[in-house]
């Protein structure tokens, strides 16, 4: 039970405000530049392991 509270604890802080709510802020309340952003998100992951498929089969 003391896991699960020192968790929530670190999740309901102040780094949450201060580091990652207040970086992600200005993308996330930019209707023009929310989108691109989120289409980068999903699209990484797969280019990279596409790129890293290719270079395997590559070496073969």
């Amino acid at each position: 039970m003391a896991e699960q509270d020192s968790h929530s604890k670190f999740w309901n802080s102040d780094f949450w405000d201060k580091s990652v709510r207040a970086t992600l802020s200005p993308v996330m309340h930019n209707p023009r530049l929310t989108p691109k952003i989120l289409f980068l998100l999903a699209v990484v992951p797969f280019t990279v392991v596409i790129l890293v498929w290719v270079l395997t089969l590559l070496e073969q």
